[in-house]
Order: C-alpha cells, then structure tokens, then sequence
C-alpha cells in the first residue's frame, strides 16, 4: 500500500512542528533535571543532614513549581514559542549552578550559606526566569493581543475581598 504525496506531505509537516516545540521542552526538562542534579551533589557534598533536609524542602518546593511551570510552560508552547523557554531555563540553570556553589560553598567573598544559599540561588534562578518571561511575553508582538498584564491595576488585595470571584 502506498501513502498518497499530499499525505506524505502533511505527515511530515506535522511531524515538523511536533519537533518545532518537543526539541526545546524536552531540552528545558533536561536543565531542569541538570539543576537538581547539581543541587543534590553539592547537599551531599555539605553533608547527610543538609542533604535530608534538601530533600524535605525540595519535595515541597517541587510540588509547587511543578504546578506552576508547568501552566507557564503549557501556555507559552500551545502558542508555539517553545524556543524562548529551552533559553530562558538553560540560562537560568548555569545561572543557578554558579549561584548555589558560590553561596553554598562560600567562594569568591561570599558568605558559606550552605542549604540557604542552595536555596537562595535556586529563588533567584525562578524568579530571573518569571522575570525573563514577562519581559519576553511584555515585548514580543505575537503576544499583544492577549494582553496579559492590561488589568493588572484591577487587582484588589483588600480583606473587603476575600471570597469573592
């Protein structure tokens, strides 16, 4: 049985786009993973008990970025700019490997934070990436018509509030 050319055709272009956003999130995972990775092998490093208590605020940590991250990273690839995010978490991830040595480690002048300075480099690197990722979504014109950040002078946080929908 043959496949039609107009068919070979479709398949390829789908095939193509499938790549187009799969490469650079699967990419971005693979830094995600990197960070942990590194995270671990410098707890270790600092010894069992830092190493468990890690683990505990990782565990915690972990279930809400994966939360997070993942409606972040499901929104910006749905509109196929998967690319951006590969960037913004594999700059992130170097960023938070030099940031967890230097602090946990206490190198180059910094202090010996240790655990806290593991996790003092790691709120930076997600809060860089937000940052990165506003900036990205605030300039980039595919994203204009959403405007995303138009009502954002709405907000109330008064106590009057709390409850409503």
């Amino acid at each position: 049985m043959t496949i039609p050319n107009h068919l070979k055709l479709g398949i390829r272009t789908e095939i193509r786009a499938f790549l187009k956003l799969a490469i650079p999130l699967a990419s971005a995972q693979v830094a995600q993973l990197t960070t942990g990775f590194a995270d671990t092998v410098m707890m270790g490093h600092l010894g069992n008990e830092i190493l468990a208590a890690g683990a505990l605020a990782s565990i915690t940590f972990f279930s809400i970025m994966i939360a997070t991250s993942g409606i972040v990273m499901g929104v910006v690839s749905a509109l196929s700019h998967a690319r951006p995010i590969f960037w913004i978490v594999t700059i992130a991830t170097g960023f938070n490997i030099m940031g967890s040595y230097v602090l946990g480690f206490g190198v180059w002048g910094f202090p010996r934070l240790e655990l806290a300075g593991l996790a003092l480099a790691s709120t930076f690197r997600w809060w860089g990436m937000f940052g990165a990722l506003i900036i990205y979504l605030s300039v980039n014109e595919h994203f204009k018509d959403y405007q995303f950040f138009s009502h954002l002078h709405r907000l109330n946080f008064s106590p009057a509030n709390y409850g409503k929908i």
